[in-house]
């Protein structure tokens, strides 16, 4: 249910292929960040964090 009304944004994208790639590992970035942050505030052991990080790591490396 939204109580306010919708935020209207203006966004402008980058115009060059290296701008673009630029904003592409800059929310790579974030994104890796923001999972990190998640997995190191789980409540679990240490080591089981780390097999989830690796599993993680090996899920990328084989796309």
């Amino acid at each position: 249910m939204r109580t306010s009304a919708p935020i209207q944004l203006i966004i402008h994208p980058p115009g060059t292929k290296e701008g673009q790639r630029e904003l592409s590992n800059a929310v790579a970035n974030v994104h890796a960040d923001i999972a990190g942050q998640y997995i190191q505030n789980l409540d679990c052991p240490a080591g089981q964090k780390a097999e989830l990080m690796d599993a993680i790591l090996k899920g990328l490396r084989d796309c």
